[in-house]
């Protein structure tokens, strides 16, 4: 009855989400036809991998276009509706039976849409695709694209009678819903039946073809206005966005554009997709998922959280998890053993003392080189996995390889204030603290801060890019890692997951995945201490915490100090700072602590790392 038409060129493994969402659909009274418009070797190859009596393939050995594709794609159909995909869209589950079913209750309409649901290049959901009703007169059509192309479905004798103009690069579905509209009856479903994939990489290049073919249509169909001034304003407005849309894509506010292409799902919907997307996007890679290792580092008596952590790595896709024993008590180490002995998807090396993270860290990620995994995902003891899972990490990081030979993606850490800045839609440039800034502190970036609040909506993810990021949630592969080198294990205690991802940043790219969520299940110091800044440093009650995160920052401060002007703005913070600790301290009596962090502040701007942590220390 259906004849599925699937468009490809180069879309890789999108195309295998793509055909595995037809597999998957309610109905199977269909047929697929897949042709390859001169397509690359590995997207060809990602075809042919799917065998099925109802898939024919063809394809074309030179470039001739998207219309014509479809056009070919139409003349081979064998059912009595056609249906439009591309290939690197996918199917809701019931798409097919639900529109087929529609047209076959409502046999005057031609052809129905439906709308969609936005997912970005790695395959995270969005939210719900921001689209105008379908027009309810001819000239509605001149400002509408009215349908989103790959949702709709109609009678495969309309199609015929009714082929697309070839000689349009961009903009066919508009011409052909502009010259048929006059003659034919349509129809778009309020269910959301699609998941469109837009690009975050907002190419002002391919927007400005877009508009100047949006043009020639307008121009093509300027009998359909009520008025010549009405083409001239259409036209004038197609520009106007022209370059707009140029002007925010070479400001950095890309992201600003891609926020408008979505709208807020309730909760209820937002989890049912995702279900059903991740269901898919797992299905279709059936053995082609990748080889991930999970490294978590684990001290103390930390046993019950370490357990969980190792639990929902694996529900998480993970292939194996590699558990670091940091010099942990020797009951929980008798624990780890126990437990773990008879999990032979858990590997558990143990050092003989505890002496901090960065050691900790570095030997996990020694050991993981050794492995035959080529993918890294690092969690710390107490982290679990609450949303997404491995394919979320590795389609991020997949695009990111494509452009850059170091490449790694953080989750996003809730608890965490920069990163919930940047999910809120503030610039890297702001959330983070610049050159210049002490201990995180920065007079300027503070009064910033205050006139660039951006209302909280983590539905609309993207992917920007961070300049650091901590190792719970970190994801990588085995090159990267190779590039970068281990943790700095001078560090011991603090700062050395931000010395090693800047690692990463400043040779690649580093970007944060917040469709990916990893949550804490214990508290930290600092959430422990009262209070922000300086406040938590003079209420704690843990000299060791204080003196390894001050002078692992303050050394890391000063490694970015690369002109007059930005020693200048750090000598004003560093003074500032200082001042408010030293009257926090006298107000509550408590100069024992400021000792502390000023012999702190001093060792960091010296480079001195004699003094190491130990356990010990850790306990001051």
């Amino acid at each position: 009855m259906i004849s599925v038409g699937i468009p490809y060129t180069d879309q890789g493994e999108m195309l295998a989400e793509a055909i595995q969402s037809v597999l998957t659909q309610t109905t199977d009274n269909w047929e697929l036809i897949l042709f390859g418009d001169a397509p690359n070797a590995e997207t060809e190859s990602v075809a042919f991998r799917f065998q099925d009596e109802r898939i024919r393939h063809y394809k074309s050995e030179k470039r001739q276009g998207l219309a014509a594709t479809l056009n070919e794609l139409v003349k081979l159909a064998r059912g009595e509706y056609f249906a439009r995909m591309d290939g690197d869209d996918i199917m809701f589950p019931n798409r097919l039976e639900v529109q087929a079913d529609h047209l076959l209750r409502n046999p005057k309409i031609d052809v129905v849409g439906t709308h969609a649901y936005l997912i970005d290049d790695s395959g995270c959901l969005v939210g719900g695709f921001v689209e105008p009703e379908l027009p309810l007169t001819s000239n509605g059509f001149l400002t509408s694209n009215a349908f989103t192309h790959p949702t709709v479905l109609g009678k495969t004798d309309w199609f015929i009678r009714h082929p697309y103009d070839e000689s349009l690069l961009r903009g066919q579905d508009k011409e052909l819903w502009l010259r048929t509209s006059p003659t034919s009856s349509f129809d778009k479903l309020t269910d959301r039946l699609l998941y469109y994939r837009v690009s975050r990489a907002m190419d002002a290049k391919r927007q400005k073809r877009n508009s100047e073919y949006d043009r020639i249509i307008i121009e093509m169909y300027s009998f359909m206005a009520k008025s010549r001034w009405e083409i001239h304003l259409r036209k004038a407005k197609s520009l106007v966005k022209q370059q707009l849309f140029a002007l925010l894509t070479r400001s950095g506010l890309s992201n600003v554009l891609y926020a408008r292409k979505a709208e807020l799902l309730s909760e209820e919907e937002f989890s049912a997709a995702s279900r059903q997307l991740t269901n898919i996007q797992q299905a279709s890679r059936a053995g082609q998922r990748p080889s991930v290792l999970a490294v978590t580092v684990t001290y103390g008596d930390r046993f019950d959280l370490v357990r969980r952590t190792v639990e929902s790595a694996l529900e998480a896709g993970c292939s194996e998890v590699l558990v670091v024993d940091n010099g942990s008590e020797f009951d929980n180490s008798t624990r780890l053993n126990a437990y773990f002995s008879a999990e032979k998807k858990v590997i558990v090396t143990r050092l003989t003392s505890n002496e901090g993270s960065a050691p900790g860290y570095s030997a996990g990620v020694g050991a993981a080189l050794e492995t035959s995994h080529d993918f890294f995902w690092l969690l710390d003891d107490d982290n679990v996995i609450t949303q997404g899972n491995v394919d979320s990490m590795w389609n991020t990081h997949r695009q990111l390889k494509t452009v850059s030979d170091v490449a790694g993606v953080a989750a996003f850490r809730t608890e965490n204030p920069r990163q919930a800045r940047v999910v809120e839609g503030i610039d890297h440039v702001h959330a983070y603290p610049p050159s210049g800034s002490f201990l995180y502190f920065d007079a300027l970036h503070f009064m910033k801060r205050k006139f660039l609040r951006a209302r909280p909506n983590t539905r609309f993810t993207h992917t920007p890019e961070i300049p650091v990021a901590p190792y719970g949630g970190l994801f990588l592969d085995r090159e990267s890692v190779g590039r970068i080198g281990l943790p700095d294990m001078r560090f011991g205690l603090y700062e050395d997951d931000s010395e090693w991802t800047s690692r990463i940043a400043l040779q690649g790219r580093l970007v944060l995945q917040p469709g990916v969520i990893v949550d804490d299940i214990d508290t930290k110091w600092t959430q422990e201490a009262q209070g922000i800044g300086p406040a938590r440093i003079i209420n704690s009650s843990t000299k060791g915490r204080i003196y390894f995160a001050v002078r692992n920052r303050v050394y890391l401060d000063n490694q970015v100090l690369r002109s007059k002007s930005t020693r200048i703005r750090y000598y004003f913070n560093k003074r500032i700072y200082l001042l408010i600790t030293r009257m926090l301290a006298n107000s509550q009596r408590s100069s024992a602590n400021f000792d502390v962090l000023r012999r702190a502040v001093q060792a960091g701007e010296a480079g001195d790392f004699q003094i190491s942590f130990t356990p010990v220390e850790k306990s001051d």
